[in-house]
């Protein structure tokens, strides 16, 4: 099998928190001083970052704490997000953070019957989440992870202290972020295993959940929460390597429709795709008593199933559907902003088994800028490749 991409797998055995990724991704090579530059860009003040090495149950790992001096000021979405935006940061990280920071509070603001722009974190609280998002984000790109995957999640038990009082673990906002993604419960003397950070982090970064995908290990790298439990090691492993060129197992869904507006099929494949669909197709066919119609066909991660079956059956005249397990192999591939003397044009680069590449330009950015500068789209399509080739050279 030909080696691919680097992927990272995350065991989440003893769960999952914000400092525990953060120690994991040190644990692999990312560097603490990357980290304490981030705080300076991020412009967090007097914030110190910890990053030391114990041992949990025998096991040497990464802890990390983020030290803040305690001040009485709240922050709210819109500042966070500001913060995040004016930041010195590669784009892709801004993006994916503020996707973490929008979940989050959306999560926050459903438990507590607010407004989205109404959810607030406390100074300490917004720090820690602030360097933990956004250094978990930073840590997977810097080492050039394309694909995360995660285990299922333990969630922990008993009970949780906090600034309302006792609450059952897993908190609330725990429970609302991982709905549809592969949990499992704890004992009480267990405690919170899963924060919410760890939560969200798992919500927006993983590519699917599951177990040890298949790949060549490189590296494994541990991050260790606080407390010292009785019974399990409290610690965050991340297993990093190249994936195998193999199958991906995905779960396919179909519904029989021969009653429906045609108009309306265009609508319902946007929903579907919103909604985590990877493919959808529509595929004509003969019913009973040769009457036409249509198969509605999607895939998609198990994670995102049920969403897809509620968006088919509420947005389509289909009274059931079926749905099952199959298997998928993928070309890797990446988009790639090619400049040319007429504008920006994206292009699709994809890695053939034997190590070549083939690309293709975005049809959309080439019309889009066909239609303004009266070019054909021939033309702008060598421009486009032409680019390519030299950026290429100079690589």
């Amino acid at each position: 099998m030909t080696l691919n991409k680097k992927i990272a797998w995350v065991d989440c055995t003893s769960g999952i928190a914000g400092n525990m990724v953060l120690g994991a991704l040190i644990d692999l090579g990312f560097a603490p001083a990357t980290l304490e530059r981030l705080v300076k860009i991020l412009g967090l003040g007097n914030v110190k970052i910890d990053v030391h090495k114990e041992k949990r149950q025998g096991i040497s790992g990464v802890l990390v704490r983020i030290i803040s001096p305690h001040q009485h000021k709240e922050r709210h979405l819109k500042e966070i997000t500001r913060i995040i935006r004016r930041a010195s940061l590669p784009e892709p990280v801004k993006e994916k953070s503020l996707e973490a920071f929008q979940e989050l509070a959306k999560a926050e603001a459903k438990i507590h019957s607010v407004s989205i722009n109404d959810v607030h974190f406390h100074e300490l609280g917004a720090v820690d989440t602030i360097v933990d998002i956004v250094g978990a984000v930073l840590g997977f790109y810097e080492l050039g992870i394309s694909k995360i995957y995660f285990s299922r999640l333990n969630l922990g038990g008993g009970e949780i202290i906090c600034e309302h009082g006792l609450l059952p673990a897993p908190a609330p906002a725990t429970v609302e972020l991982l709905k549809l993604a592969p949990v499992k419960g704890g004992s009480d003397e267990d405690g919170e295993l899963t924060t919410p950070t760890g939560a969200v982090l798992a919500k927006v970064l993983a590519d699917g959940f599951g177990a040890l995908p298949e790949m060549k290990i490189e590296k494994t790298g541990y991050g260790l929460g606080e407390r010292k439990l009785k019974k399990r090691a409290n610690l965050l492993r991340v297993i990093y390597g190249y994936a195998l060129a193999g199958a991906e197992e995905l779960i396919q869904v179909e519904a029989s429709i021969d009653d429906m507006n045609p108009e309306y099929y265009e609508p319902l494949m946007k929903k579907l795709l919103q909604e985590g669909a990877l493919e959808v197709a529509l595929i004509p066919v003969q019913f009973k008593k040769s009457r036409p119609g249509v198969i509605l066909r999607a895939l998609c991660l198990e994670t995102n199933l049920w969403k897809v079956i509620q968006t088919a059956l509420m947005h389509s005249t289909t009274t059931g559907l079926r749905f099952f397990p199959v298997q998928r192999v993928c070309l890797m591939r990446e988009s790639v902003p090619i400049k040319t003397e007429y504008g920006e044009v994206r292009l699709k680069s994809i890695e053939l088994p034997d190590g070549s590449i083939r690309v293709h330009p975005e049809f959309e950015d080439m019309r889009l800028i066909s239609e303004k500068e009266q070019i054909p789209l021939t033309v702008l399509e060598q421009e486009v490749i032409k680019e390519w080739s030299k950026s290429k050279r100079r690589r």
